[in-house]
């Protein structure tokens, strides 16, 4: 099956890039499992979301996936319903920190994934190549959910890699990119969109020194690293700030 990734985009005067970190990592994580995946950007300001579902899903895509984040929450069901309307054959896919607070009113028969997207994702993908058949799925997989399962809950996964960044998606232009070199927040504000997670993993060393190389290869002018607690490991972090320098 066909599968798009779609990435949010806006403020590109701010934050020049139409790729997300989400959508780079998922991406690259279906890719090294097997699944084509496409990266397809949504510009969230002066978007005729009609004319770009005709021109960009139907008819090339048989399953969408979305992040959905509080800046895009009201712009999620709104694209998710226009799909169903103009690619009523098209299954979709809902993840990101904003699942936890899914009003299913809003909703049709998307599948929702709560928490950690890599694994899950791969999971929902085939559900839905064989057909939704599976019985027990969304009873194996709590995290998942839909309008005819809405029971869910946050489990624990832990941090999944394989491929690094920019194995398959290159041209994601140059002037900036996100970067992280963990996930998670050893803090639980209420307020944040940290709280996606109950703990704090660490990537590989060597696998964020192959991906600074790339980051530099590539020549990116602006990295931003997204860390919630960088400095929580002080030893570490200097083996990244060196990592950085050479």
């Amino acid at each position: 099956m066909r599968f798009a990734l779609i990435t949010y985009y806006l403020r590109l005067s701010d934050y020049p890039t139409r790729y997300s970190l989400a959508a780079l990592r998922l991406g690259e994580y279906l890719n090294s499992s097997g699944i084509d995946v496409d990266l397809v950007p949504v510009a969230l300001v002066d978007l005729d979301f009609k004319q770009f579902v005709k021109e960009n899903i139907a008819g090339k895509y048989d399953i969408v996936g979305i992040s959905n984040y509080v800046w895009s929450r009201k712009a999620t069901p709104q694209i998710a319903k226009i799909i169903h309307e103009n690619a009523p054959d098209v299954s979709i896919i809902i993840g990101g920190p904003e699942v936890r607070y899914t009003n299913l009113d809003l909703y049709d028969d998307e599948i929702f994934i709560l928490g950690e997207g890599e694994e899950s994702l791969v999971r929902a993908i085939h559900y839905i190549e064989n057909g939704k058949k599976d019985k027990d799925f969304f009873q194996n997989n709590p995290n998942i959910f839909d309008k005819q399962h809405p029971e869910r809950e946050m489990t624990k996964e832990k941090l999944l890699y394989k491929s690094p960044l920019f194995s398959k998606f290159r041209d994601v232009g140059t002037e900036f990119l996100y970067y992280e070199t963990s996930r998670g927040c050893a803090y639980n504000c209420g307020y944040c969109g940290f709280r996606n997670r109950e703990s704090v993993e660490l990537f590989d060393l060597d696998f964020v020194e192959e991906e600074i190389k790339r980051i530099g290869n590539i020549g990116f002018k602006e990295v931003f690293v997204v860390d919630a607690n960088l400095g929580g490991t002080p030893k570490r972090a200097k083996k990244i700030m060196r990592i950085l320098q050479t």
